[in-house]
């Protein structure tokens, strides 16, 4: 083995002199012939051209293969013969690589802080399990527990925490820890019970909030509400429930607050720094604080792409003076614009987020939607495709990226994921009881929706649709009626009642109850409205 090596390093050499030879006239021919002095066949230039460029391209393989076959000699291991290589061993990138690789730091500490900075949580996890220090266990635990919630993996996150409170009861912030992974898991009177047993804190009161919220307990939700100070984020939690609720506009009006304060927070930031005050290098900034969107409502129309979930954005590699910017703001201001049908705008105001971090699961997954209400499932089903490996294997919003996939299919596999999805994604149960409709199974589809207490404009028009064809079916007078006075609240609506889908459903209340007249009038005020080019996904 080893002597065959020794032989094939040999004429390794002796080609690679050879090419060399062959390089260096072909080279001096190539000067002349360009100067003029020589005038050579074109047919000539060109097949010089490929056999020195094969003939180098062979040594420069067979090369390599000599030297793995050489490191490998020893322990008579087969190695095949030669490597193709797609791209080149150096690339025109590998300057920014190795400043990369100096800028990535030697001690544990900023090591971590390298992989947060980067939002690399799995990578985060990994270097802490693999390199812990001995001497703060407690504090590399924690470290892996944040980045599994931040990762999306709360079930880890909670196991830990868990651990923890066994051994460290009093350890500072654990039972709110606790408490957070709980919501998140959607265990609210798991989170609410757990949440006493930790001390008074600004967290624990916006948990609170959101808790009362998910739980219905307006007089508590009045309660926190009293209790929330003007910082930041507490803000962003009024702001979430505001969009929880369906109060778009008042979000975005908080949202856009913020922005302002933050733009001229940074204006005077800046202008310190060009007096020398602030020292403007690459600076971490935790992730805002608060409970941003969590489990979202339903779409405006009867499919409902799953949008929002909770991403928690690093401000990353920026310098000092631009890390108040706060870019996530942009993802929830698109998100309530989208909620107002103002897809294109939403679309504008997300770029701004999507600049900075093209590979974020929420925001590409938000351009997707208002790709899908813009155009068509095939455009939006492109858009989304760049994060569906991605969000498998993080495991961060998979099952929304896995759910919006079947809506841009038009209901493609729709038993094969909305079944599981059930009580997962909300909009899950909602686009299973259309799919029941159209394979006129209204009874599956009554099933689905009997529990529902609806709290939405979409909830009330499904309900009625349901109730609606089930009393066709079983000519049941009960369920015309229950249909009529849900299309008849969400028409008579404030918020709805100069909206097509508003009108729309009075004149289906109009219908159910005899009124054909009335049916005319409706219909007639929004017919220029649904010709044939505006009728898709009504």
């Amino acid at each position: 083995m080893g002597y065959r090596v020794t032989v094939h390093a040999l004429g390794q050499t002796a080609a690679m002199n050879a090419s060399r030879s062959s390089l260096l006239l072909f080279v001096c021919e190539y000067l002349l012939y360009f100067s003029g002095m020589v005038v050579l066949p074109r047919t000539t230039f060109v097949v010089r051209i490929l056999w020195v460029k094969l003939f180098w391209i062979y040594c420069t393989n067979s090369t390599d293969s000599a030297v793995s076959t050489h490191a490998n000699s020893r322990q008579e291991l087969q190695i095949p013969p030669i490597l193709s290589r797609a791209k080149p061993a150096l690339s025109s990138n590998s300057n920014s690589a190795k400043s990369d690789m100096r800028s990535a730091p030697s001690t544990n500490t900023s090591q971590l802080e390298y992989y947060l900075r980067k939002r690399d949580y799995t990578g985060a996890i990994t270097f802490l399990e693999f390199k812990p220090d001995p001497d703060q266990t407690g504090n590399v635990e924690l470290w892996v527990a944040y980045c599994a919630f931040h990762r999306g993996d709360y079930k880890k996150a909670l196991h830990i925490y868990q651990q923890l409170y066994k051994n460290h009861a009093d350890m500072k912030n654990l039972a709110v820890n606790i408490a957070c992974c709980y919501f998140y898991l959607g265990m609210y009177e798991e989170s609410k019970e757990f949440l006493q047993n930790a001390p008074t804190s600004g967290l624990k009161t916006r948990l609170n909030f959101h808790l009362s919220h998910k739980l219905r307990d307006e007089t508590a939700l009045m309660e926190y509400h009293q209790q929330l100070q003007d910082i930041l984020a507490d803000q962003l939690s009024l702001a979430a429930i505001h969009y929880l609720r369906a109060h778009y506009q008042e979000a975005i009006n908080i949202y856009k607050r913020l922005l302002l304060q933050n733009r001229r927070r940074r204006s005077s930031l800046f202008a310190s720094s060009t007096r020398g005050s602030h020292n403007c290098e690459g600076f971490f900034l935790s992730p805002t604080s608060g409970l941003p969107l969590s489990r979202a409502t339903s779409e405006s129309s009867p499919r409902w792409p799953r949008l929002s979930g909770h991403e928690i954005a690093p401000a990353g590699d920026v310098p000092r003076g631009l890390r108040l910017e706060n870019l996530a703001l942009n993802v929830y201001v698109a998100l309530c614009y989208y909620k107002l049908d103002y897809y294109d705008v939403s679309q504008e105001v997300l770029g701004l987020y999507l600049n900075q971090y093209p590979d974020s699961v929420i925001a590409t997954n938000l351009k997707a939607c208002n790709t899908f209400r813009l155009y068509n499932g095939a455009a939006a089903e492109n858009e989304i495709r760049s994060i569906i490996d991605q969000s498998a294997n993080v495991g961060f919003g998979y099952d929304l990226v896995k759910h919006n996939l079947v809506v841009f299919r038009e209901g493609e596999g729709a038993m094969q994921v909305f079944p599981s999805l059930v009580d997962v994604v909300p909009e899950a149960r909602l686009n299973l009881v259309i799919h029941y409709l159209k394979n006129d199974d209204s009874k599956e589809a009554f099933e689905l929706l009997k529990d529902l207490q609806p709290a939405l404009p979409q909830e009330y028009i499904l309900k009625g649709v349901v109730n609606a064809a089930l009393g066709q079916d079983l000519n049941s007078p009960e369920h015309i009626k229950t249909a009529e006075e849900c299309f008849h609240l969400v028409g008579s609506s404030a918020s709805e009642c100069d909206t097509i889908h508003g009108r729309q459903c009075m004149a289906a209340a109009f219908f159910l109850a005899g009124q054909f007249e009335e049916v005319l009038v409706y219909l007639t005020s929004v017919k220029s409205y649904l010709h044939s080019g505006n009728s898709r996904r009504k």
